[in-house]
């Protein structure tokens, strides 16, 4: 089984590999491969502005009274653990954006989960409008 999850992990990479979101994020993030990002570059609608995009996941001060996609904030949350564990885990071999080596030594881990899921939905955002508006001019110029 262990094999199976590898090699399905391996075929979502290679699916979202060209895509420019997925690459953009993950530059931004300091990831190499995540498969947590390709789901979420997949399944968050990041047209939407900030704030709702934050009520779509439950990040909220009363989680949206429970109306929220639970799915994508499993994603959401698993990413951000990761990257607190291995911040934790590794602090000076494993290069963290400084912002996130903030939040995670300033904040109890439940807190800073809870922020690092919020500025990692900024970062899909911030990769999504450079990305898009240079997609609507590559197609603008075959016009």
């Amino acid at each position: 089984m262990e094999k199976d999850k590898k090699d399905v992990t391996k075929k979502i990479v290679e699916l979202l590999s060209d895509n420019i979101i997925y690459r953009e994020t993950c530059r931004l993030l300091g990831l190499n491969d995540s498969v947590e990002v390709a789901i979420l570059t997949v399944e968050l609608p990041l047209h939407l502005p900030l704030n709702t995009l934050k009520r779509f996941v439950g990040l909220t001060p009363n989680h949206n009274n429970h109306r929220y996609n639970h799915r994508i904030r499993n994603h959401l949350s698993l990413l951000a653990t990761n990257i607190y564990v291995n911040a934790k885990r590794w602090k000076n071999k494993w290069e963290v954006l400084e912002e996130f080596r903030e939040i995670i030594n300033s904040l109890p881990q439940k807190k800073a989960i809870y922020k690092l899921q919020s500025r990692i939905l900024k970062m899909f955002r911030k990769a999504y409008f450079p990305t898009n508006n240079q997609s609507v001019t590559l197609l603008a110029d075959e016009w």
